[in-house]
């Protein structure tokens, strides 16, 4: 009977119903985003769903309340999507009378500063000053992905931020050893570390930098690309929407977001401090060879390398990296204990897919002879 890309078209999974809770919404907190969205979290009376004593759960927008019909002191049915994510799913009985609104002020910064989303069914608050804003902007710039800044998690960039430490990303390379020590559970060690986490950073590619900053609609691969057309800020700030348009993958939004950005004087200001404190992007990896051009590669298992350092040998040799196996792609690269990926691979090519499946020593033996 054969497979589909997904599943055995043999046999029939059943699933067990999610298990369900009844319990009470209590309050409703606002949190505000990276990018100023704000999300209305339920806190609810805490009960046991699957194991899982739930006491939050999102209520994802303000046109999910309007459809839920949910008040303030309301029995809910709540449940764990996935077995995971807390969800309500409707109103058991109507008991409280508070209805939820967006808040007229911002719940961090409290400025009438909140505002609809274009296009969208969200709000947001859009005062680039606001505290949450500035927290979750300077986490993400630490992120991994990112500037990958060791040692700086949620609790030091809270302490930092508290005691006036730094009030933008460009601080965090201000900070000195005197700083740091005096900050709590911090000591001669510890300091040290985060501060040489600091300077390591310093020399990220310019893609991790442009990801870091959190440009609306620049995610970590849609950087990559931009980075290989443009070295640094100064040449990404002579280009226009007309020329990153032309960048395959690069979208009208995309461009139009980037261009508002890098010509604001606050993006502008941000850039000229952080080059000032020793932010000095290597080059990205440059294309030596056209051997893997037009072809597209995912890895799945163990290689005797990094996949990190496999993905920097593909793209200098003029390949492309992709995430998922789909039909389009061209080469599978299996090492040790493989995941999906190559099933999913075998059974697209049995429905004439021509991907093909190669091992680590043949993708250099046949592919790029280093």
């Amino acid at each position: 009977m054969g497979t589909t890309s997904k599943a055995p078209k043999w046999a029939i999974a059943f699933k067990f119903p999610e298990e369900e809770a009844i319990t009470t919404l209590e309050k409703v907190e606002f949190q505000v985003g990276r990018t100023g969205i704000i999300t209305p979290v339920a806190h609810v009376t805490p009960v046991s769903i699957s194991g899982a004593t739930v006491r939050r759960a999102t209520l994802h927008n303000f046109d999910e309340i309007k459809r839920l019909g949910v008040r303030i002191g309301d029995k809910i049915i709540i449940k764990r999507a996935g077995e995971v994510i807390p969800k309500i799913t409707g109103v058991h009985t109507h008991v409280g009378k508070t209805i939820i609104e967006c808040p007229r002020n911002c719940p961090s910064c409290h400025k009438a500063s909140i505002r609809q989303v274009t296009d969208q069914i969200a709000f947001e608050c859009i005062n680039p000053n606001c505290p949450s804003q500035i927290k979750e902007r300077i986490k993400h710039f630490c992120s991994k992905n990112a500037m990958g800044i060791d040692g700086l998690g949620d609790a030091i960039i809270d302490q930092l931020l508290s005691e006036n430490k730094i009030t933008t990303v460009a601080d965090l390379y201000k900070l000195t050893h005197h700083d740091l020590i005096e900050l709590e559970r911090f000591g001669e060690k510890s300091s040290q570390n985060l501060l040489n986490a600091i300077n390591a950073s310093k020399s990220k590619p310019f893609s991790n930098v442009l990801f870091a900053l959190g440009i609306p609609f620049v995610g970590e691969v849609s950087a990559e690309i931009i980075a290989t057309h443009y070295k640094n800020f100064t040449e990404l700030s002579q280009t226009s929407k007309e020329a990153l348009i032309e960048i395959d993958q690069v979208g009208p939004k995309m461009a139009a977001s980037i261009i508002d950005s890098i010509s604001s004087e606050t993006f502008q200001s941000l850039i000229s401090e952080l080059i000032q404190n020793g932010i000095n992007p290597t080059e990205q990896e440059t294309i030596t060879s056209k051997r893997l051009h037009g072809k597209s590669f995912v890895i799945t298992g163990t290689l005797s390398q990094s996949r990190s350092e496999i993905e920097k040998i593909i793209k200098v040799n003029g390949g492309k990296v992709i995430k998922s196996v789909s039909k389009s792609l061209h080469i599978l690269i299996v090492g040790d204990t493989p995941g999906s990926k190559l099933e999913k691979a075998k059974a697209l090519n049995s429905r004439g897919a021509e991907i093909q499946i190669i091992s680590e020593d043949e993708l250099f033996n046949n592919f790029i002879d280093a």
